[in-house]
């Protein structure tokens, strides 16, 4: 479950509409919606959403990121691109063999 997900999940649990989280908790809205999407939060609103629970902050990040083996997917066959023309390292200068 991603963050986004887990923090909407907690609000519905708590019997929480966004616009609760707004008055009571001194989110704004577009803050909630955008948390609920996904997109990235601050560490500071992290440990305010965890407050807001009542639940330490690393139990709201739990498990976030890891990957399950139902997660795992295929390798991808990427074109391996050649060439015969090797980068020198700053300064250094090519012999002409």
């Amino acid at each position: 479950m991603a963050l986004g997900q887990r923090i909407k999940a907690l609000r519905k649990e708590r019997g929480m509409t966004q616009r609760k989280m707004v008055m009571d908790c001194g989110f704004h809205m577009t803050q909630v919606a955008r948390m609920e999407r996904g997109d990235p939060i601050t560490l500071k609103t992290l440990l305010r959403v965890a407050e807001v629970f009542g639940i330490p902050p690393n139990e709201l990040i739990a498990g976030l990121g890891e990957v399950h083996e139902l997660e795992h997917a295929e390798p991808v066959n990427a074109p391996v691109r050649k060439t015969n023309e090797l980068k020198l390292a700053k300064g250094a200068k090519a012999s002409k063999r």
